[in-house]
């Protein structure tokens, strides 16, 4: 029944599976979890997750609606761009 009811935002499963995965020892130091979520659910979650200290972006699907939230604990690590060829 639960399965069926994700209770009164649809994220009730959503978040027990959240809290497995970042209780201590679940994930590697650069682990991270993606989830792809319905329509207006990935900002209200991701800004429960800020508040929670984790870092989580939002990416858009190809209609540019919120999608899928990457998660993970500290800041994403920087990526190096390497120069084009015009700089």
């Amino acid at each position: 029944h639960l399965a069926l009811d994700g209770g009164p935002d649809g994220l009730v499963l959503v978040r027990r599976l959240l809290d497995q995965a970042f209780s201590p020892g679940a994930l590697s130091p650069e682990g991270f979890v993606a989830l792809e979520l319905g329509m207006g659910q990935p900002e209200p979650l991701a800004d429960e997750l800020r508040a929670k200290g984790l870092s989580v972006e939002v990416h858009s699907d190809l209609a540019r609606i919120p999608r899928v939230l990457l998660i993970r604990r500290g800041a994403w690590p920087a990526i190096a761009v390497p120069p084009t060829a015009s700089s």
